[in-house]
């Protein structure tokens, strides 16, 4: 997962979001925008424009991309607005566009109307990622902020654990 802070923030703000996120089997990334936090600080002040951000970003974006590493939740003021996907970026890819690093992450983003709730059921999950094919789902807390991701393949492992479970279960009773 791709976590991106805003401006002036830096990545430290996700230091308690990482650990549930890597308990729960996925890889995080956060980079600290340069020039942010204690990234290095460019000494040219000419390195100080959105230009510069986005190609940094997209260079980013690009190596999760040729090393088929999972997806990003695009955050703003601490609550999720929309999904990257590897799937998304490899459509966008395979289109007309010649250079990702062109594409605003808007243009390839899936809009997430309808994140999942800490106290969400899976069947709930599962309900929300077909109804909008989406499969990787943001958790927020009560009051909108994001707490977690849960995606296709964290629920297919909890099922292959359930259903093991089960059958050892059932063998032995």
């Amino acid at each position: 997962m791709l976590l991106l802070h805003g401006e002036p923030s830096w990545s430290y703000l996700y230091r308690k979001m990482i650990p549930p996120l890597v308990d729960a089997g996925h890889r995080c990334i956060a980079p600290d925008l340069i020039g942010f936090g204690r990234s290095d600080k460019p000494a040219a002040r000419s390195d100080y424009t959105y230009q510069r951000h986005v190609d940094w970003l997209a260079a980013t974006i690009d190596a999760m991309r040729r090393r088929r590493r999972g997806s990003a939740i695009v955050v703003r003021n601490h609550r999720p607005i929309g999904l990257v996907s590897d799937r998304d970026i490899l459509a966008q890819a395979c289109g007309d566009i010649d250079d990702l690093r062109a594409v605003p992450i808007s243009a390839v983003m899936a809009l997430c109307a309808d994140p999942l709730g800490e106290d969400d059921t899976v069947g709930t999950a599962l309900r929300k990622m077909c109804a909008h094919r989406q499969w990787h789902l943001p958790i927020v807390c009560g009051r909108g902020l994001l707490v977690g991701a849960l995606d296709l393949a964290d629920l297919s492992l909890w099922l292959r654990d359930r259903l093991t479970l089960m059958t050892v279960e059932a063998a032995f009773t």
